[in-house]
C-alpha cells in the first residue's frame, strides 16, 4: 500500500501568466501589484490573477496584447477589402 495525499491545490496552468501581463517586470518577480514580490500562489498558476487576491492594490492580470472580439474582426477586414476596391484601375 502506498501513501495517499490529499491537496486542495488547482493544477498548474500550461504557461506563467505573469510573464504575459504588461503589469510585470521583466527579470524579476515583482510587478505594479507586488512591487515587494509576487505571491508564490500567482507564480505557481493556483491563483488566477484575473480575479483579485489580497494585496494587490486593486490591479489585475492584463494581457500584454490587447485582442479583437471577434465581432469586430469582420468589420475591419470588410473596411479594408472595401477600401481596396475603390480605386480607379488606369
Amino acid at each position: 500500500m502506498g501513501l495517499v495525499v490529499q491537496h486542495t491545490l488547482k493544477p498548474r496552468k500550461n504557461r506563467i501568466q505573469c510573464n504575459e501581463c504588461i503589469h510585470f517586470h521583466k527579470h524579476s518577480r515583482c510587478c505594479d501589484a507586488f512591487p515587494d514580490g509576487i505571491p508564490t500562489d500567482i507564480i505557481v498558476g493556483i491563483h488566477d490573477h484575473q480575479d483579485p487576491y489580497p494585496g494587490d492594490n486593486g490591479i489585475h492580470f492584463e494581457p500584454k496584447v490587447k485582442t479583437t472580439p471577434v465581432s469586430e474582426v469582420g468589420k475591419a477586414s470588410t473596411m479594408i477589402t472595401r477600401n481596396c476596391f475603390n480605386y480607379k484601375l488606369n
